[in-house]
């Protein structure tokens, strides 16, 4: 992965696919085949690649804690640096597996966003893929405390051009997240 990035010490993983009710395992196994040649897009050795059916998402892991602690005891025994869902996570359960397995925890979301920016050979390409980035976190963000939104006076546009709604998080202010961007004025 990017060495700019958090999981610059990424080399193996294991990938993670959720078959749900009425989903048919030909399809879960196209969805991990895909994920498979993300991934490997990235230089990362895949060292297993599985799917975990759930009747219905748990809050905590998104699946079961006994499949939860399979899951973390493979990427263990096969010494991967970080599982990688092909569903997506929310920033709690991403926290909670890590706290669990020692591990990174990623979805195909942050994997299409490092292959973006691993090819990014333009200083336009790069502020494209860091703005993604940006609201990606700035989602993320929003997502953990939706109710800690609280309103704050009204601003100009940023200057990337880009107009974040008048709502801020306490502690986590889009106008800080995005600071690095704002360094660069009219591009």
């Amino acid at each position: 992965m990017s060495t700019d990035g958090p999981y610059n010490e990424v080399v193996s993983a294991i990938l993670v696919t959720i078959q749900y009710p009425g989903m048919g395992a030909d399809i879960c196994a196209e969805h991990l085949e895909e994920l498979k040649g993300l991934v490997r897009t990235l230089g990362i050795e895949v060292r297993d690649a599985s799917i975990a059916k759930v009747s219905t998402p748990r809050p905590r892991y998104l699946v079961g804690s006994g499949k939860a602690g399979e899951l973390a005891d493979t990427a263990k025994d096969l010494a991967a640096d970080c599982i990688i869902f092909d569903d997506e996570i929310s920033p709690s359960q991403q926290r909670n597996w890590e706290e669990l397995t020692g591990r990174a925890v990623i979805d195909r979301h942050e994997v299409i966003l490092e292959i973006f920016a691993a090819r990014a050979s333009t200083r336009e390409a790069a502020l494209q893929v860091g703005l993604a980035r940006m609201e990606f976190i700035i989602g993320n963000l929003i997502k953990i405390h939706p109710m800690a939104l609280v309103h704050y006076d009204a601003r100009p546009a940023d200057p990337i051009g880009v107009d974040l709604p008048h709502l801020r998080r306490v502690g986590a202010d889009p106008r800080h997240v995005g600071a690095g961007l704002d360094e660069r004025p009219g591009e």
